[in-house]
């Protein structure tokens, strides 16, 4: 599963980090692991080597794991390694902070070799999504995101597929909704129907806050898959897909 990967497991306790570097060796097949007893150790190795994926504990001396996630997150090679908290809490207010800061996938201790690899496997399903073709939305197009109880997010389209779709929504979002939560995702298409919206449903697979200077601190990215759709539906997502290919083209080809 991560035969050619290297991993970097940054826990301060012995033990618990034997545990784990066991479970990723034996159940995940990964044979290049790195070690870290604190978060500072695991900045130096992630600065000095390819790493690929981060197995982090919350609770470190010198540099916690939330420290060290935010400095992973700030810096603009790292923003997508995968990189899995792995903690004693299991309150609300900790996993949002983790998911508001980038973590890609949460563990709370104690756990089970299981656990870790369904983690592990749904983020490379999650990877393996992504790698379906998405093109960038063109200006600014408008995304209402619904959840459940009625609560309602104006947000804007950054990229999309007939698959799934990302946008950039208000940081309140994060802590209002939950990684795997359903909603609805009506997409303004004004390249094909003006002043029409297009009415899906899907499912908040990942959010990540940004961390890059030059950009918004009071907005979240959030990405989505979408539910199976109605034939309708379905055709008019991939047309505006098209005419976003389309638009792309013509400006590439007047610049």
């Amino acid at each position: 599963m991560l035969e050619d990967k290297v991993v970097l497991v940054a826990e301060d306790s012995s033990t618990m980090r034997r545990i784990i570097v066991s479970i990723i060796r034996d159940h995940l097949g990964c044979q290049n692991i790195l070690e870290a007893a604190n978060g500072r150790e695991a900045l130096a190795l992630i600065y000095s080597n390819p790493v690929d994926w981060v197995f982090c504990d919350w609770e470190m001396p010198d540099m916690t794991g939330h420290e060290l996630l935010r400095e992973v997150r700030g810096t603009p090679s790292m923003v997508d390694i995968p990189f899995i908290m792995i903690t004693t809490r299991k309150d609300k207010e900790s996993i949002v902070a983790a998911i508001q800061s980038g973590a890609s996938s949460y563990i709370v201790k104690p756990f089970t070799p299981r656990i870790i690899t369904e983690k592990v496997e749904a983020l490379l399903d999650n990877q393996e999504r992504r790698r379906a073709d998405r093109v960038a939305a063109s200006g600014t197009m408008a995304v209402q995101l619904t959840l459940k109880d009625g609560t309602e997010f104006a947000a804007t389209l950054m990229d999309l597929s007939v698959v799934g779709c990302q946008v950039q929504v208000s940081r309140e979002f994060s802590s209002q909704c939950s990684i795997y939560d359903r909603m609805s995702i009506n997409l303004e298409d004004t390249l094909n129907y003006p002043e029409g919206f297009i009415e899906t449903k899907g499912v908040l697979m990942r959010m990540q806050a940004y961390h890059n200077l030059l950009l918004r601190h009071d907005q979240v990215r959030a990405a989505f898959q979408f539910l199976p759709m109605e034939p309708e539906q379905r055709k008019q997502v991939i047309a505006l897909v098209e005419a976003l290919e389309k638009a792309k083209c013509q400006r590439n080809g007047s610049s």
